[in-house]
């Protein structure tokens, strides 16, 4: 119980952090998904269930923010989640460089799901430009190791 509690406080703190930057911190319409950096975060440190668990309810929370389709960030986050614990078996994601790199690609990789999910359902692709997509997908990347450096606190592996 006292662990579900740290996860649960740890989810409001994401969605009220990630509601804020999104809404309070944009330079040229580019803010930081702190969101999707904390869910692939939890799936570098955690066991699966709990990968999939909080990265589904990050992505309905982005689903409730303002989707065009709904569930489909909770589909990309699950994937990425899976993503990232095929990828730790086999990568160190201890060192800031890997983080930077993982964080980065994976935030690329759940935009581009995104907007390809939006294609096959909707008629549209939902991603916007993708010099955006890209700097944001960095900026992801480059905020990483200061989001990640506190999730071995909720780590349920030890």
């Amino acid at each position: 119980m006292k662990k579900f509690i740290k996860f649960f406080a740890l989810y409001l703190v994401t969605v009220i952090t990630g509601w804020w930057v999104s809404s309070y911190v944009s330079f040229y319409n580019i803010t930081p998904d702190i969101i999707i950096i904390v869910a692939i975060g939890i799936s570098i440190f955690n066991k699966e269930i709990t990968s999939f668990m909080f990265a589904f309810f990050c992505g309905l929370f982005l689903d409730f923010m303002g989707s065009y389709l709904f569930g489909a960030y909770a589909l990309c986050l699950l994937f990425a989640a899976r993503m990232v614990m095929v990828l730790r078996e086999k990568i160190d994601f201890h060192s800031v460089f890997t983080q930077v790199l993982l964080v980065s690609a994976m935030s690329f990789f759940i935009k581009i799901s995104y907007g390809l999910l939006g294609l096959v359902f909707t008629g549209e692709i939902l991603f916007g430009e993708l010099k955006y997509l890209l700097i944001v997908s960095v900026i992801n990347g480059l905020i990483a190791p200061l989001v990640i450096a506190i999730m071995p606190i909720f780590s349920r592996d030890k």
